[in-house]
């Protein structure tokens, strides 16, 4: 009984890590559950849940409760910096994206080819595309979340789609996803506000951000199995492409950070103080995505 809590307890600890890394753009879930040595497992679990599924359950359940409870914990600080300092947070997250490439880039080991050339290329010209037709078409995410209709339903379960792959996807944010895509400071407003409305009773005055938030976690629920299951495919039949695939996108995704319908209209009434923040914040990123890295690649020790 006690090994059994003791091995829940540790679960619990890594999911919070986990989810932790899920809510910072430019962290990856993925990443971090690979560093603590439960990724090979989690996916297991979740490819296995039909034929096993109390084991599953079991493994699942502790690491998902552990995620949630960091989420929650992190969404006020976080939306409190992205109204009063977008572009050094922004910047913040830039530096932990550059700091994980060094250790990404390792996978790959110098197997280039036309093809994975090709994979590498697609996947940058496909996240500077979502950053910047968020801006050429001006997608306001604030008004999906706002009035709930059949189309928009469906663009929130997509969403909570996209925001599940942070968990599976080692090297990518789902987070990073949502910022490129203009939905995560509009999200972590929502959550924010709906905590402040439990606390003061009038949760249940208005059903729209309740309805919007079960339909983003139908999408996180739907898109940690599919794409759990996508990721165990490509990585047995593709796995040097689809590290390509990742690094393109990541690339990519660094320049639609600073150039999206979310953060551009920053830039007009920037303080110039902001600036040095950023850079400070910047090369603090690096260091610590860096050093998250070099811990992981220190040799484990195995039980005997």
């Amino acid at each position: 009984m006690i090994k059994y809590l003791k091995k829940n307890a540790q679960l619990f600890l890594k999911g919070m890590a986990i989810g932790t890394a899920n809510i910072i753009p430019g962290v990856s879930g993925g990443t971090i559950a690979f560093l603590l040595g439960i990724y090979d497992e989690m996916i297991e679990a979740i490819a296995g849940i039909k034929k096993h599924f109390l084991k599953s359950l079991s493994f699942l359940l502790p690491v998902l409760l552990g995620a949630l409870l960091a989420i929650l914990a992190l969404v006020f600080p976080i939306s409190w910096a992205f109204d009063h300092y977008p572009l050094p947070l922004v910047t913040l997250f830039a530096g932990l994206i550059i700091g994980g490439l060094p250790s990404l880039s390792k996978t790959i080991n110098h197997q280039g080819s036309p093809i994975r050339i090709a994979v590498l290329v697609i996947g940058f010209t496909i996240a500077l595309l979502l950053g910047v037709l968020s801006v050429l078409t001006s997608f306001d995410a604030s008004s999906v979340l706002a009035t709930l209709s059949v189309g928009n339903a469906l663009i929130i379960i997509f969403v909570g789609i996209i925001g599940s792959s942070a968990m599976v996807i080692p090297g990518i944010s789902g987070s990073m996803l949502l910022l490129v895509i203009g939905f995560y400071a509009p999200l972590t407003e929502l959550i924010s506000n709906m905590m402040t409305a439990l606390t003061n009773g009038t949760l249940f005055a208005n059903w729209t951000p309740i309805l919007v938030m079960v339909l983003f976690v139908i999408g996180i629920v739907v898109g940690f199995f599919l794409i759990s299951l996508l990721m165990q495919f490509l990585l047995d039949k593709y796995k040097t492409a689809t590290y390509f695939g990742i690094i393109g996108f990541i690339l990519g995704s660094l320049i639609a950070l600073y150039y999206n319908y979310e953060v551009v209209g920053m830039y007009a009434s920037l303080p110039w103080w902001h600036i040095p923040i950023a850079i400070s914040l910047l090369a603090l990123g690096i260091i610590s995505s860096l050093a998250v890295a070099r811990y992981g690649e220190k040799p484990q020790i195995k039980p005997e």
